[in-house]
């Protein structure tokens, strides 16, 4: 396994583990809807819209959708 892809692996639950814990900050004592806080819905939308754009460029290895 390359250095990059090993770092990648590990950074990955770190960067998501981090992502929920700001989602969860965030959302402290925040507007609901459907009894989820707004705030925590615009992360979780946004790591969705992420990954949504990441799967062709990687596929197709561009940046083209970035």
């Amino acid at each position: 396994m390359k250095t990059a892809d090993r770092n990648g692996v590990i950074a990955l639950p770190i960067l998501i583990l981090l992502g929920f814990l700001i989602a969860w900050a965030g959302s402290q004592n925040g507007t609901l809807i459907f009894g989820i806080p707004v705030f925590a819905l615009s992360v979780g939308l946004v790591f969705l819209i992420q990954w949504l754009a990441f799967i062709p460029a990687y596929l197709l290895q561009t940046e083209k959708f970035f």
